[in-house]
């Protein structure tokens, strides 16, 4: 009876560490991202100091991310779009984007950062509204332009 309960405590906790899509990890710990074995891991090492990184497993071979200072201050949070596509705000004013897909990969920096004049790939919309107030109020315009070239490029296709 203590081995039942113990197996579905574990299972419990593994479904609760997982990285789902269209979900935010706001914790650090460890997060798997697929079935071949792609992992999130964050570790806190001081007070308001994490790390992050990202090992993408596919078949026998594995491509890691490891985005130095990229958690910055308490509030950061991860968004996982899709298990290839991963968002991080520092907790102070940048996004990153995490990719490895066929069409792009590796790191995009700054995707949004206090000297962003464009945002360089579309923003998901949860991701958008998670952002803290003042920093979507500051990129509100940057956002709107890259909206509505988004919407151009939908509608000429």
């Amino acid at each position: 009876m203590k081995t039942i309960a113990l197996l579905i405590l574990t299972t419990l906790l593994e479904l609760s560490l997982s990285a789902k899509e269209n979900e935010f990890i706001r914790q650090p710990g460890q997060y798997p991202l697929d079935k071949q074995g792609s992992s999130l891991t964050i570790t806190k090492r001081q007070p308001n100091s994490w790390t992050l990184n990202v090992a993408w497993r596919s078949g026998d071979a594995s491509t890691g991310s490891a985005p130095q200072d990229c958690l910055r201050a308490d509030g950061w949070f991860v968004f996982v779009e899709k298990p290839n596509r991963i968002w991080i705000f520092n907790g102070v004013d940048e996004v990153h984007l995490l990719s490895n897909s066929e069409k792009e990969t590796g790191t995009t920096w700054g995707v949004l950062s206090p000297s962003s004049r464009k945002v360089r790939t579309h923003f998901p919309q949860k991701l958008w509204d998670a952002l803290p107030q003042e920093v979507r109020a500051k990129h509100e315009n940057v956002r709107s332009d890259s909206a509505a070239k988004s919407a151009e490029l939908q509608i000429q296709r």
